[in-house]
Order: C-alpha cells, then structure tokens, then sequence
C-alpha cells in the first residue's frame, strides 16, 4: 500500500475496515434464522464500531465525497449479485440463469469451478484488480490500485470446508437475505456520506447512478412481493417479503436525503416514471406500481430556505396536488394524502412567514376544498382528516380562522367513533396548536366558544371517562399544556378543576364514576407542575399513518401561578375537601 500523503491513508484505512466490517456483519445475519428481520439480525444501531466508522466516513466525505461515493458504489457492484461487477456473474443461458444465481448464493459454481466453501456462501468481498476507480476532490484522491487494496479480496483466503447440502428453495432465500443485507449496508453508508453533497457540487454522474438504483427498488414486483406462494401442495409464507420492503424504505431515505441538494434530479427521476406509469392502461399492476413509486418519496422533505428553493419544492408538490385530484382510484389517493401528510407535517412545525408566499397559498387552496369534501365521507376519513389538518397548519392565519371551524366540528362528532376517534384527536391536537400557540387565539368570546367546544367534546360533563376512550392520555395532557400556554384560568377552572372534582367532592366519595376523571385530572396537574422547561411547546410531526408515537415538547407555565390558583380554590371553597384530595 503506497499513499502519498495522510489523507490517502485514512481513506484507505477507513474503506478497508468498512469492506472487512461489512463482511463480518453480512455472516453474523446470515447465521440468525431465516425468518428473523434482517435490521434486527444486522445490529447495526448496537453496534457502535460500525457507527463510529459511519461517523468518520461522513467527516471524510466533506473532502473526498465523490472517490468515497464511487468506491462504495463499486463495492455493492462487486457485493450485489445485480451488481455489473460482481464476480460469480456468468454470461448464462436463459434456462440456465435460475441454477447460477442459487449456486452463487451457495458457494457452487455451475461450471468446473470447485467449491468455495463458506467464503463463497457469503461472497466474499473481491474488487477484480483490473477494473479502475477514479475520483476528482478538493483534497483527497483514491487512486484505483489503492481502492482495490483497501477492499480485500478471496484471492488468498483459505477455504472452508464445504457447507451442507441445501435444497432449492433454502438457496434461494440465502441469496435473497444475502443481497438485502447488502442494500441495507450501502443505504446506510449512502445516507452518511450523502450529507456532505453540499460542499461537493456537480458529480451529477455518480448522483443519477445512485438515484437508478433507489428507483428500481422502488418498482412493484409482484412476483416478489407475493406473502405466500405454493410448495409442497401447501401455502408458504415469503420469508423476505418484509425485508424487501425495510430494503425500500432505506433506499427511500437516501433519495430523501438527496432532495436536499439535488431536488431537480430527483424530480427529474419522480417525474419520468410517474408519467410513464400513467401513460400504461389502468390495471391493478399499474395502480400498485404508482403506489409503490409514491412510497419512496415519503422521506422527501421541503427545504425551507432560500426562498426560491421553496417555491421550487411548493411547485413541484402543486403538480403533484394537480394529479391527486385528476387520480380516480381510491388506493393511490389514499396514497398521495399519506405522501403529503408525511411532507406538511415538518412544514406546518416550523412555518412562519412562509405562509403568504404565494406558490404556497396557491396549493393549499387547490387541494383544500375537495379534501375537505372528502373529509366528509367514511370511506375517505383515516386517509383526509390528517391531509385536511396539515393543510389548515400551513396556511395563512386568515383562511385557518375562516376554515378551522367546521372541520374542528366534524372532528367533535367522530370522537366517539371506535375507528376514527384516534385521528379525529389527533387532529383537534395540531389544530389546537395552530390556534393558541401560533396564532395566538382570536376574540376573547370566540375563543371561550371554541375552547368550550373542544373541551366538552374531550371531556364530557358528567361522564366517567374521556374521549376518545381508546386513545393514549399524554395527548389529552398536552392539548391541555396548549390551552393553559394562553389561557391559564380557563384551562385551571372548566378543566382539571373539574376533572379533579373541586366543589363536588361529597359525590366524588359516593360516585365511583367520576373517580377515573379524577385520576385524569390528577395526571394533567403533576405533569403542569413538573415539566417545566425553557421553551414554548412544538407541534407534533409524526403522523399517525406510519406511526403511533408522538413527541412534543411541553409548554411554559409558571407553577407558582397554578399553585396560587390551587390555594385560592381551597380557601374560597371547600378547604378540607381539596385538602383531602391532595392527600
């Protein structure tokens, strides 16, 4: 190994453990059973070798991204049994292409080749010394001799001996999981060197290699995707069909992490195949195919300055609102609503100003009015109301104070509902955001009528629970932070005052009923007095669609002021009675 100078080495150094840790990795997840999810047998988030490494590869990249981009490029060549370079490919016959690719995964060569053993199980890590790599950087160049000695080669590897004899369908799943380990590894590694592409512009080349790559992973393959297939006069489960879609999900992440710095390629890619698709005869294949490509847009995200690249990236999503509502099937709108839900959300957390610029304007009103129409329907609710929420969010204050109303209201009456009442909180929760923490609340009559509405649709007089009954308190807890942010008395008297039975307390003893609306009360009160940072609270951006989990921040109260009103209320009312419900 010759470098010329330090930086060459460390290249070298880092390329050669990621080649020897890729390697270990790949056998350790090919030992666990077959029917284990690969993330979970990989271990990449425990390990904190490969993290480290992951780390120093994206510090590396600000100097020598494009040589870091070809050499692990042309290492998944070598790796991936798609790949142009890898070494077991063969120049097959047609009827002779489905025993090659097994006996790669094996180890068995279909020629005179002798076996390779367990090294070949696995495909061993080999970059042929002929093919040549080379990269042009600001500070560091990887010439082809010194990549192809940083990845080691089977050449000098000694053999194992011969694995047992495994049937047809146990190769095939072998080299499947084998290839979807090393789609997650490259994903991986993309996503961390990828963040430094804006210190490196230009290299278009090596951009849309990688891009045709992600897209293809985004195609529907049917056959692939099939959860059972027939065998042995039985029905058996696809052992890789999840995997294949955690593989497209990675390479989601790296065209997502691309928007970012080359939007136009990536909407040139979208864009092509999208009409492409739409030029085909509509047919269920057509229909899943677009869904698909859909999908992998969902880690797409708006970048919010300079101004013109937000108008850029509103524009393109305005196209996009323009095929939404030309689209008839009720499968790929469902689909389009989920995509931009999943694109608002991050928006509707941070916007500001950006509200009354004009390419935004124009797209919430294209797609608000037949959201909303289909809000209205059963069949439309799981996928609209999250839609219809986000594009009140970005909108301007005064289309969210004409409009928010009469959707708050049909969000009252499906509290109740088992299948709808999770998102109809859900989206009372981010509206409620953008009315007090934002806008800051309207008229003090008006809001006092739409607060009271809120309150007595989640809180019912009378009754011994909350609603929606299936959904988690934290949610109730904060839309209550919300409301106390602005409106402090209003949030300590018409609700946990009255959660916690304050003035009515002789029944709370007899009324077992409202002992559980007590136990809420008392939650929202502990969780008031002790979270209290130094910051306003942020709206929740994870969407229901893929994810249960919310996060935000809790608001800033001053607890003296809550424990005065507390006091106040015990002296003036019934002393002994909320003395003895603090005890």
């Amino acid at each position: 190994m010759i470098c010329s100078n330090p930086g060459e080495l460390v290249v070298h150094s880092l390329l050669k453990q990621f080649a020897s840790m890729c390697q270990s990795t790949v056998e350790n997840a090919l030992d666990e059973k077959a029917d284990n999810d690969l993330l979970k047998c990989l271990r990449m988030s425990e390990d904190t070798a490969f993290q480290q490494l992951l780390t120093a590869l994206y510090s590396c990249a600000e100097h020598a991204l494009p040589s870091l981009l070809q050499t692990i490029t042309k290492w998944y060549d070598t790796q991936h049994s798609s790949g142009s370079l890898y070494p077991f490919r063969r120049t097959p016959s047609k009827a002779g292409l489905r025993s090659q690719t097994l006996s790669a995964a094996t180890g068995q060569a279909v020629s005179n080749t002798p076996p390779g053993g367990r090294e070949l199980l696995i495909r061993s890590m080999v970059v042929e010394s002929s093919l040549t790599t080379t990269g042009v950087t600001q500070g560091v160049a990887v010439s082809s001799q010194e990549v192809n000695n940083a990845l080691p080669s089977s050449a000098n590897t000694t053999q194992d001996p011969p694995i047992p004899a495994m049937s047809s369908l146990a190769r095939e799943n072998m080299a499947e999981r084998r290839d979807l380990c090393i789609d997650i590894l490259y994903c991986q590694t993309l996503a961390s060197v990828l963040k430094q592409l804006p210190y490196h512009p230009g290299h278009d080349d090596i951009i849309n290699k990688i891009l045709n790559q992600a897209f293809r992973h985004f195609e529907y393959k049917e056959n692939e995707l099939m959860v059972l297939f027939f065998q042995n006069g039985s029905l058996q489960a696809k052992l890789n069909a999840g995997n294949i879609n955690t593989v497209a999900d990675a390479y989601a992440k790296v065209v997502g992490e691309l928007s970012q710095t080359r939007f136009n390629l990536v909407r040139q890619h979208f864009s092509t195949r999208l009409e492409h698709l739409r030029a085909k005869e509509s047919s269920p294949h057509t229909m899943h195919s677009i869904i698909s490509l859909l999908m992998g847009m969902k880690f797409f995200r708006v970048k919010m300055h300079p101004i013109e690249e937000f108008v850029n990236y509103f524009t393109f999503l305005h196209e996009m609102g323009q095929y939404f509502l030309e689209v008839k099937e009720k499968e790929i709108r469902h689909a389009m609503t989920c995509l931009f839900v999943e694109i608002l959300l991050p928006v509707a957390a941070v916007v500001r100003h950006e509200v009354n610029i004009p390419a935004l304007k124009n797209f919430v009103d294209l797609l608000y009015p037949p959201s909303f129409e289909l809000a209205n329907k059963k069949k439309h609710v799981l996928a609209l109301f999250p839609m219809v929420t986000c594009l009140l969010c970005v909108g301007t204050k005064t289309f969210f104070l004409n409009n928010w109303s009469p959707f708050m209201h049909l969000c009252l009456s499906q509290l109740k509902s088992r299948d709808f009442g999770q998102v109809s909180v859900e989206s009372l929760f981010r509206l409620l955001w953008v009315y007090v923490v934002r806008i800051k609340c309207e008229k003090h009559a008006d809001t006092l009528n739409k607060l009271l509405s809120i309150v007595n649709g989640l809180f019912p007089k009378g009754s011994k629970s909350v609603l929606p009954k299936n959904a988690s308190s934290t949610v109730h807890v904060k839309i209550i932070h919300f409301i106390a942010q602005e409106k402090l008395d209003f949030a300590m008297t018409e609700i946990i005052f009255d959660l916690l039975g304050v003035n009515r307390l002789q029944k709370l003893v007899f009324n077992p009923e409202v002992s559980c609306r007590c136990n809420y009360g008392d939650k929202h009160l502990k969780s008031i007095l002790r979270n209290v940072p130094h910051f306003g609270p942020c709206l929740a951006v994870v969407q229901s669609v893929f994810a249960l989990n919310h996060t935000c921040d809790y608001v800033v109260i001053n607890p003296a002021m809550i424990l005065e009103r507390v006091c106040c209320i015990s002296l003036t009312g019934n002393e002994k009675s909320v003395t003895g419900i603090k005890k």
